[in-house]
């Protein structure tokens, strides 16, 4: 389970860039994370943050009804939109470690 989300944010990338389902592959994942471990810990610690916020909204929105409720949905459409924007400016910054959309393979 730990390997499993320590990989999703990379092969969730994969998939996405690569536009192909069968992208998500750790053997494609893993040399990606492992030329850019620091960063990718970075966005690592920004999704643990996203997750932290989103149960704090669900312990805490259950307590005021309605409003509870909004802010729940709040939260996770919040989460959502911060996780994949900073998967997007992770992606941007190292795009030539990553490598996965290089013309001449190394």
């Amino acid at each position: 389970l730990g390997l499993g989300v320590f990989f999703f944010p990379m092969m969730l990338l994969s998939a996405v860039i690569l536009n192909a389902p069968l992208a998500a592959n750790p053997l494609l994942a893993a040399p990606a994370i492992a030329r850019t471990f620091r960063p990718y810990c970075g966005v690592l610690l920004l999704f643990a943050s996203a997750l932290a916020l989103w149960h704090w909204t669900t312990a805490v929105g259950r307590f005021f009804g309605v409003f509870g409720n909004f802010l729940v949905r709040y939260a996770t459409f919040y989460t959502y939109v911060l996780s994949m924007h900073a998967l997007g400016l992770f992606y941007g910054r190292f795009e030539k470690e990553i490598g996965w959309l290089q013309d001449d393979p190394q």
